[in-house]
């Protein structure tokens, strides 16, 4: 029996990423609303580049997690289950 190709902390690791990284940018676009509700024009300038930025992540991690899943997939070799 071959080792698996992708290895499962890795796929949970991606996943774990998929679901936390939404929350870190709604999080860190709220404290941007909030800076700039108070007049703090550079600090949510600031947080708008870093919610940019886990969002960019987040698109990667998924794109990483779809592909890593596939690979998984057509590595074990299995066939599909029958219709009948």
């Amino acid at each position: 029996m071959r080792g698996k190709l992708i290895p499962k902390a890795v796929v949970l690791a991606l996943l774990a990423a998929g679901l936390v990284l939404p929350i870190a940018v709604c999080l860190v676009l709220a404290l941007a609303g909030l800076l700039t509700a108070t007049g703090d024009a550079a600090g949510s300038f600031v947080l708008g580049w870093i919610a940019r930025g886990l969002g960019l992540l987040w698109v990667l991690d998924l794109i990483c997690l779809v592909l890593a899943l596939a690979a998984e997939s057509l590595a074990s070799g299995e066939d599909p289950p029958d219709g009948s």
